[in-house]
């Protein structure tokens, strides 16, 4: 008998490809929970949301996410003073405060924010015409009394409508973090070499917090990766660097934070030995593993959590010297980081997923992700596969019985208007392996290196804020793992 703590596989959804899509254009880039876990959106590199709604009726109950709606957030555009391309790929998704039954949501991608509301809608359709439709014989049947006509509410669906487009050329360089304050009426953008403070009502009151921008560009050493506010406090923000440091802000202190109140940083590089017979490339690559991709508070804002790309670093905000802990992910890629650098990998950025008691997910490469229990001080490694699911079109399952297909079949013709997503669930146990966290990189060493797909990597990673649930992005899929 199954432990029921243990980490279960209960769902996967699958973004189809659309027409005239690319190769990559419905390969999952964002994904985000509202505040309840009632609902999740994700976003893809051709700019559409799709956003899907939480069954569970009761918190015992499982988890069980069926389509709610999609809708086109941002498309590509030209920049014409630069002469580039705006890609439409949604680089960040984070829910608001819901009010009068909607749901509010920002949306971004390399240059322009928008604010969207999804509420449910009524279809409505005119009845009781006076003119009635012409009988066999092409005759007008005779008016005798006049009528009123009526508009009925027929059904309700979910639609989007965009309530704010926030200005386009207050961010530069491109935007990769959005952040909403607990405040409710706040939100924090970042880009490379700055960051902005706006209010969420107002399109034209920006507040800019951080500029490290260099009076000449060409001495440019240093750039902003991540950065977030807490979520306890509404006067706390952190924002990470190239250089391996997490700087945290108090926003009570000085408008302007350039000078951060506390600064994290490891004392010394990772001693990494690198086979390379290229010495340019040794420096190259050791600059690029300080790199922090993402970086997150923690256990009620008193830790700060960053992933660079070989490992992930816990900091206590009393200690700034060093790290509490620091947690080997990927030292399995030792011996190929010259590879990995060669093929572009090697700044492959990975998401962490915080859950609200403390633990730690992220992903690696194979559709491998691991979840970290500090106080149990375990590392469980997953794997992000359909593998215990059934193959080929969602519904198709020979096994299923017959009122689960006809139950499918009643799901589909719902949403098949709506929606690019196919569903699939199962129980089955995905777990591959458990052990506690060494030095030695715990249970990495069951990855072979050698034969590691590298173009299967999870990159997106999200903690549903109230149960412990994860959502994991790999290419087009989302895989949804419970206890």
């Amino acid at each position: 008998m199954e432990d029921d703590k243990d980490w279960r596989f209960t769902q996967w959804f699958r973004k189809m490809p659309t027409e005239n899509s690319g190769p990559e254009d419905d390969d999952l880039s964002a994904i985000a929970f509202d505040e309840t876990g009632k609902y999740v959106a994700t976003g893809d590199h051709s700019g559409r949301i799709v956003v899907l709604e939480n069954e569970q009726e009761k918190k015992d109950e499982k988890l069980h996410y069926k389509f709610h709606c999609e809708f086109q957030s941002h498309s590509t555009e030209i920049d014409y003073v630069r002469s580039v391309n705006i890609e439409a790929r949604i680089q960040d998704i984070k829910f608001c405060a819901p009010s009068c039954g909607a749901q509010f949501m920002l949306t971004t991608n390399d240059r322009c924010i928008k604010l969207f509301k999804v509420q449910e809608k009524e279809i409505k359709y005119s009845t009781g015409f006076n003119l009635s439709k012409p009988s066999a014989g092409g005759k007008q049947k005779q008016i005798r009394h006049l009528r009123f006509p009526l508009v009925e509410p027929v059904d309700a669906c979910p639609q989007a409508t965009m309530r704010r487009l926030y200005p386009r050329d207050i961010h530069k360089f491109n935007i990769h973090s959005l952040s909403v304050n607990i405040d409710g009426s706040t939100f924090m953008s970042a880009d490379n070499l700055v960051i902005n403070l706006w209010d969420i009502n107002r399109t034209d009151e920006i507040y800019n917090i951080v500029d490290i921008k260099p009076v000449n560009m060409q001495t440019l050493t240093e750039v902003i990766t991540t950065a977030s506010l807490d979520p306890c406090n509404s006067h706390a923000m952190i924002y990470a660097t190239n250089k391996g440091e997490i700087r945290l802000s108090d926003l009570r202190v000085k408008a302007l934070c350039d000078k951060p109140t506390r600064s994290f940083s490891p004392p010394r590089p990772p001693s990494v030995k690198i086979r390379s017979s290229i010495n340019n490339s040794k420096s190259a690559i050791q600059e690029i593993l300080m790199s922090i991709s993402d970086a997150k508070f923690s256990n009620g804002g008193r830790q700060i959590i960053g992933r660079d790309y070989l490992t992930v670093k816990i900091w206590d905000l009393a200690m700034d010297k060093e790290p509490v802990r620091v947690i080997p992910v990927q030292e399995f890629l030792h011996q190929k980081l010259p590879t990995l650098y060669e093929t572009a990998c090697i700044f492959d950025s990975f998401d962490l997923a915080v859950s609200p008691t403390g633990e730690i997910a992220t992903g690696s490469y194979g559709n491998y992700f691991h979840i970290f229990d500090i106080k149990e001080n375990s590392d469980i490694l997953m794997e992000a596969s359909k593998a215990s699911v059934a193959r080929g079109p969602i519904g198709t399952s020979t096994s299923k019985s017959a009122n689960q297909k006809n139950s499918d079949k009643k799901r589909s013709s719902v949403s098949a208007p709506f929606m690019n997503l196919f569903w699939s669930s199962s129980r089955k146990n995905n777990r591959m392996s458990e052990s506690s966290i060494g030095s030695d990189g715990g249970v990495t060493s069951a990855i072979d290196a050698d034969n590691i797909n590298l173009k299967q990597k999870v990159l997106k990673a999200v903690w549903h804020p109230e149960q412990d649930a994860i959502a994991v992005a790999e290419g087009n899929n989302m895989f949804i793992y419970a206890k």
